[in-house]
């Protein structure tokens, strides 16, 4: 879906740097979903960034215990804390995004939210922080969406098995 995406980004002048995502087991995805998914957060983190700041969308990907998360960065206006969970509401639009952009309809957050319920995922906001640049004079905050899958039990086992396998050798 990324790939699909850039060219639109690249017309728009963002650039999104693709942090190294290996190959991950993940749950059984409907990829239609996933993909929407993943097209909403590219979408709302080009639409949200500062054009000013010059700096890229960040893409990147990490696997715990049990998980593959994903992220998704921009570096534009920040998001109030009492807003951190009602983004994620059908129809919610946060006041300050009301004010300087007009446009949107506060659905995009929502279906990401259902579509990770129907993984078995999670997304989540992670709490922004200030990102000061000296060139630029106004406030520029780092906002991350985080995305995480559970990983397929059975490909736990079956690494399990790899690692321990190699470290017997």
């Amino acid at each position: 879906a990324a790939e699909r995406y850039w060219a639109y980004t690249y017309w728009k002048g963002i650039a999104i740097k693709k942090a190294t995502i290996a190959n991950f087991a993940i749950t059984r995805v409907q990829p239609d979903l996933i993909e929407l998914l993943i097209f909403n957060l590219l979408q709302n983190a080009e639409k949200y960034s500062t054009e000013k700041s010059g700096l890229p969308i960040i893409i990147s990907g990490q696997q715990s215990p049990g998980f593959v998360h994903l992220s998704f960065t921009n570096f534009g206006e920040t998001i109030a804390d009492n807003e951190y969970e009602l983004i994620f509401e059908r129809h919610y639009r946060s006041e300050l995004v009301k004010s300087k952009i007009g446009t949107g309809t506060g659905i995009g957050l929502y279906l990401c939210r259902r579509i990770m319920d129907a993984h078995e995922g999670k997304i989540e906001l992670i709490p922004p922080t200030q990102f000061k640049r000296s060139k630029i004079n106004t406030d520029i905050y780092q906002v991350t969406f985080r995305i995480s899958l559970p990983v397929v039990q059975e490909q736990l086992s079956q690494n399990h098995a790899i690692n321990r396998s190699k470290t017997n050798d």
